[in-house]
């Protein structure tokens, strides 16, 4: 049985600041229920789910707060979330996991430390698939898109209130499992998509900055000349990256014309 565990952090502070740590662990996991010919699982149903206050070993600042509504006092008695993450990733391989699938990958995983026990499991960002696979989304966060998508089977009381770990796992898992039921899409592509920067839906740059309601324009509408602009200029990789795609599916589509 392969095992998708679909893991939402709330935390407070930044890893590499030296400051802060996890405030709650919240996942559901993602169950294949079958096998196909090739061996690959398939079916995908969104199983069960836990969550765990943790202590961050700080105080939980004003603003982190009123993001989540977890205060000091909710947390005071709880274990070190250092230590609970660690049992996190052991159980998780206990388990049988396959992989793990976040939102946002990089949020949960900088609070994974390189050296422990499971911290070597693949990650899904269903943030970055969903910008190959659903580009005209008129949003990309977690629960925007589920209520852009409305995920056949969603519970809506499961999902909300939003900002809790278990909450938004259980959003995502859907995200997860409809990404996996598209066909010619697979668990290596998404873990492919989530190690490449992220191919980003929208260009904002100049005149293309106000169209579509303020959201920018596809890059695939973009001009050839603006592409070679950006990649003559030192923008953050997930700009050059796209750039570049666009621009060589351009030239390819130039080839084959």
């Amino acid at each position: 049985m392969a095992i998708i565990r679909v893991l939402d952090l709330e935390f407070d502070g930044k890893p590499q600041d030296g400051r802060g740590g996890v405030i709650e662990i919240g996942y559901h996991d993602l169950v294949a229920q079958d096998v196909d010919l090739a061996g690959t699982p398939v079916n995908w149903i969104v199983g069960e789910g836990k969550s765990r206050l943790c202590n961050p070993g700080v105080p939980i600042s004003p603003d982190s707060q009123a993001v989540h509504f977890i205060d000091d006092a909710d947390v005071v008695c709880e274990p070190d979330w250092k230590s609970l993450m660690k049992g996190f990733l052991k159980q998780s391989i206990a388990d049988g996991v396959i992989a793990f699938a976040s939102h946002n990958h990089q949020a949960e995983k900088q609070w994974i430390h390189p050296e422990w026990d499971g911290a070597d499991i693949p990650f899904i960002c269903t943030m970055k698939a969903a910008y190959w696979v659903w580009p005209d989304a008129p949003s990309f966060k977690n629960q925007g898109l589920r209520f852009w998508r409305r995920p056949v089977g969603l519970v809506r009381e499961m999902a909300e209130p939003a900002h809790r770990a278990q909450k938004d796992a259980y959003a995502t898992a859907f995200h997860v499992r409809d990404l996996l039921n598209i066909e010619g899409i697979s668990l290596d592509q998404l873990i492919e998509w989530t190690n490449k920067p992220a191919l980003l839906p929208r260009c904002k740059f100049g005149d293309y900055r106000d169209t579509n309601d303020g959201r920018g324009t596809p890059w695939s509408e973009v001009e050839v000349s603006l592409l070679h602009w950006v990649l003559q200029r030192s923008f953050d990789e997930d700009t050059m990256f796209t750039a570049r795609y666009w621009l060589e599916k351009h030239e390819m589509d130039q080839r084959e014309a």
